[in-house]
This record gives C-alpha cells, sequence and structure tokens, in this order.
C-alpha cells in the first residue's frame, strides 16, 4: 500500500505562527497569509526491513537511514525530519 499526500504551499505575510492554537489561545493571533500553486507531496510507502527515505525533489538532497537508527533534526530536511520522529514512523 502507498499512502500518497498532497498540500499546497502557504506563504505568510505577517503573523506567521500566531495561528497555533499554543500562542492564540493565550495572547490571540492574527495571520495573513495565501496558498499558492506549488505543492508539497508526502509519500508513504512502507516496505519491511527497507531503509527510510527523505527526499527532497526541490532542494535535489535526500537522507537515508535504517530503520532503528535516530534522525538529527539539523541541516537538510530538518522539518520532515522532526515529523518522522513525531509520527513514529
Amino acid at each position: 500500500m502507498i499512502i500518497v499526500s498532497r498540500a499546497p504551499v502557504r506563504i505568510n505575510f505577517g503573523g506567521d505562527g500566531t495561528d497555533l492554537p499554543l500562542y492564540y489561545e493565550r495572547y490571540g493571533g492574527l495571520v495573513v497569509s495565501a496558498a499558492i500553486n506549488h505543492y508539497v507531496y508526502a509519500i508513504l510507502s512502507p516496505a519491511k526491513g527497507a531503509p527510510l527515505q527523505i527526499i527532497s525533489a526541490d532542494h535535489r538532497t535526500m537522507v537515508q537511514r535504517p530503520i532503528c537508527e535516530d534522525l538529527i533534526w539539523d541541516g537538510d530536511l530538518s522539518l520532515p525530519k522532526a515529523v518522522v520522529n513525531h509520527f513514529n514512523v
């Protein structure tokens, strides 16, 4: 089974992360943003014993690690690495 997800890229013109509950529930928030015609794709294709691969086609970079090895969240692809860690993929 392969899961493919696509989401439009959002550009924030002001307010940045003030639309996150941890912030706006305490301080309020206001964000001016727009979605554009570029997309972020996530593809999940689990295979028993296969290494974890995180690929950025637009930046022409890739990280490949054995499933049992922890990812370091710095440098290239730090956001997708954090997402993989958060969801315990």
